[in-house]
């Protein structure tokens, strides 16, 4: 513990032109370590070397920097000085460029996945934290070097010095500068702004980055939709009666009819493959078929009659007629159209008040007809009939709806209806996407006319097809050799029927030479995608099938309570899916072949024939026996069956960048290093050792009141300049203590174990205070 010692303090900068005796602390100290005598001398070779030192280099009582014999080391004083302010200077600059380097190459893309688990979110906070300090840095070395300039002018309060250094630490000391200056005339005003502004740096900067989910192309992934240009069916019989001479026939199959009626109750789901989960596709074209139907109720004619029952009883029959007039096809299998037809579909309906021998309903009229319908080509016609009146049947009243005089043209509200469905090949072209791995195909293009009106053949030189030539996708090259067989381009839109295979003028080859030559048109058409074809075989079987299984009447056991249900239906499933239980529209009946078709469809991209017929074309459609299936003896038509190639799109975390949050860290780094820039320029005024003051207290201490005295100097200290280098150099030999004297605290100066409390100059073991 340091001893307390009554000695009077006087200030470092007071002038001492006497050399006052020692005090009776410092008498007892000296005698510890010899004579009084030899302290003297030693301290006389101590002020004799501090003279040496400093007298070249005083001028008018101040000590100067290094002249021309020590300018080597005079030229690095400037970056020992000033590194710090210009590592600071490019950190700060650096870290604003490496955020928006950092930022701007994933703008709305996905956020990288880098080593270590290093976000974009900790570099941005890194370069922030850096540019905060950098900025600090500047901002407090300037305030504090401005000091200096402050005080160079008029006197100014010493307190000024307290609020300089306050503000040179922090926003709160920047607060009480800021009071202390009544305008912003000064570039210390600047600097304390900025140093109360830097304080949202972080929380701007914060702001700066977001994510969100986004969808990013995934080129690795796959995106495939099926779909087909051709369809030959699954199953044909061939009969060879004569040589060259076939005669065919043949039926759907079981997974074809199934296909057709699967309709009725949810359409087939069309194989898709998106590994991502979501994938986009452009438009694209698949042959099917297609449904229109009409309604022909207007023409529908109803008649009530009164009708003779045995026992004295009468009833009502109701009879509902449709009439028919049907042209036939301007197409058919060997050029033969379907005769023309003349005919009425009826259907009757028997009241309930027909009684037996007992007096109960008859139960032969408890059955009752209430639907019928006839196909004929590519016609369904459907005939609801009249049941005396419109019924709910499930109240057995007037259905709620046809209080709506708006609904009296209904079938619903009618109680009857009639229409005539058709149905056709097609060319069906989608648009698509695939979200969350469910298909979305949206109809964009239905073509229903090109494919009626062509009678090409087929490969395998046997099956009548119906083919399309899509236009936009043919070359020059094409157009004049399609004019040149006469086809008419002039036409609008983008589908041409085409006679596939059809023989060029002169040309004596058959279909089969015909395609296995490479260099045909027809080869060129399918390896680019420009030809749709569906084989008229299966159309003619689908229209034989619906005909055959699928004509007829829809009765049922109508009830003879309230409710008039009818239970027990006899007839064709698509039939009384259409009746629905006496719900029946044209609405409905539409939907049901719209679903139909587009179930049939559906089958056909994804089972377009055997592959002798579709893929591997041979000659006839016949199968190859196992000692022919290898040999190259078919025509390759697999280019008709190619999917549909998509782009898969991968579900990522997206970062978006609010580039407005960037202005406030740009614009304190813009007017930092314009502050720091006005503060050197103001310090020129000031003599070159006190430009490298700055934040040092050793100026003030070196050089506070009392000014540059020169015996207080040598007394003081041993600074060989007022650069603050020689400074820190003279410091580190200057040994303070906070001690306590009769005074109060007080500094003293260490020299080993004598204290003197007037002149550091009596030897060198003492202790001045300060």
């Amino acid at each position: 513990m340091s001893t307390s010692h009554t000695v009077p303090r006087k200030p470092i900068g007071s002038p001492s032109s006497e050399e006052p005796a020692p005090t009776e602390a410092q008498t007892s100290l000296l005698s510890d370590e010899g004579s009084e005598d030899a302290v003297r001398n030693e301290q006389r070779l101590v002020t004799a070397d501090k003279e040496a030192l400093v007298a070249p280099r005083t001028l008018h009582g101040f000590p100067q920097s290094p002249g021309n014999t020590d300018k080597r080391r005079r030229s690095f004083r400037p970056i020992s000085t000033w590194w710090q302010e210009a590592l600071a200077i490019v950190l700060l600059l650096a870290s604003l460029v490496a955020s928006f380097a950092t930022l701007y190459p994933y703008q709305d893309n996905p956020i990288p996945e880098w080593r270590y688990s290093i976000t974009i979110g900790a570099l941005l906070s890194l370069y922030s934290v850096i540019l905060r300090l950098a900025a600090t840095f500047l901002l407090s070395q300037g305030i504090a070097q401005s000091k200096w300039h402050w005080f160079n002018g008029s006197p100014k309060p010493l307190h000024d010095m307290v609020l300089h250094d306050n503000a040179s630490r922090g926003p709160m000391g920047a607060f009480g500068l800021l009071y202390r200056l009544a305008l912003p005339v000064t570039w210390q005003w600047l600097g304390c702004m900025l140093a109360i502004v830097a304080l949202l740096v972080g929380p701007f900067t914060q702001q700066v980055l977001q994510y969100e989910t986004c969808a990013v192309l995934d080129l690795e992934a796959e995106a495939v939709i099926t779909r087909a240009s051709a369809y030959v069916g699954q199953i044909v019989v061939l009969e060879q009666v004569d040589p060259g001479v076939w005669i065919d026939d043949g039926f759907l199959s079981f997974q074809e009819q199934a296909s057709f009626l699967a309709g009725l109750y949810s359409p087939r789901a069309v194989p898709s493959s998106c590994s991502t989960g979501n994938c986009t596709f452009a438009p694209y074209t698949t042959v099917g078929f297609c449904s229109i139907c009409e309604d022909l109720s207007s023409n529908v004619q109803t008649e009530t009659i009164e009708e003779y029952a045995p026992y004295g009883a009468t009833s009502n029959k109701t009879i509902t007629s449709l009439g028919i007039v049907h042209e036939g096809t301007d197409f058919y299998v060997g050029g033969v159209a379907t005769p023309y037809i003349n005919m009425t579909l009826q259907v009757n309906y028997t009241s309930l008040d027909r009684v037996d021998r007992s007096g109960r309903p008859d139960s032969a009229f408890l059955r009752k007809d209430v639907a019928t319908n006839f196909v004929i080509d590519d016609s369904y016609y459907v005939l609801i009939g009249l049941a005396e009146k419109p019924w709910d049947r499930n109240t057995g009243k007037a259905p709620e709806e046809c209080t709506d005089t708006t609904n009296d043209n209904t079938w619903r509200c009618q109680g009857y209806g009639a229409a005539k469905c058709s149905i056709s090949p097609c060319l069906r072209t989608y648009n698509s996407t695939v979200i969350n791995g469910r298909l979305h195909e949206q109809l964009v293009g239905l073509e229903t006319e090109a494919l009626k009106s062509s009678d090409g053949r087929w490969f395998d030189e046997h099956a009548y097809v119906q083919a399309a030539l899509n236009l936009s996708c043919i070359n020059e090259d094409d157009r004049v050799l399609l004019r040149n067989r006469s086809y008419d381009l002039d036409i609008e839109g983008v589908w041409l029927p085409y006679n596939f295979t059809s023989r060029r003028q002169g040309d004596t080859r058959n279909s089969w030479d015909i395609l296995k030559d490479k260099a045909s048109p027809e080869r060129g058409f399918i390896e680019r995608g420009c030809v749709y074809v569906v084989d008229y075989d299966f159309t003619r079987y689908l229209y034989a099938w619906l005909q055959g299984q699928h004509s007829g009447s829809l009765s049922g056991l109508e009830s003879s309570g309230d409710q008039r249900a009818m239970i027990a239906m006899n007839g064709s499933q698509l039939l009384e899916s259409i009746w629905n239980h006496g719900d029946f529209s044209l609405e409905r009946t539409g939907m049901l072949f719209d679903n139909m078709t587009l179930s049939l469809t559906n089958y056909m991209r994804t089972n377009p024939g055997s592959p002798w017929r579709t893929t591997h074309v041979r000659l006839n459609g016949i199968k190859p026996n196992a000692t022919e299936e290898m040999n190259d003896d078919y025509v390759d038509a697999a280019g008709l069956y190619l999917p549909t190639f998509g782009q898969a799109w991968a579900t990522k975390t997206c970062a978006r960048i609010r580039w407005l949050w960037l202005i406030l860290p740009a614009i304190v780094t813009i007017f930092t290093l314009v502050f720091y820039g006005g503060v050197l320029s103001s310090a020129r005024a000031l003599p070159e050792d006190v430009r490298t003051w700055k934040t040092s207290p050793l100026p003030f201490m070196f050089y506070g009141p009392g000014g540059t005295d020169e015996s207080r100097q040598q007394e003081w200290f041993n600074a060989s300049s007022q650069h603050v280098d020689d400074m820190d150099a003279a410091a580190r030999k200057i040994h303070l203590k906070l001690d306590r004297d009769e005074a109060g605290m007080a500094f003293f100066r260490k020299r080993g174990a004598v204290v003197d409390a007037e002149k550091s100059s009596l030897t060198s073991g003492s202790d001045a205070v300060l």
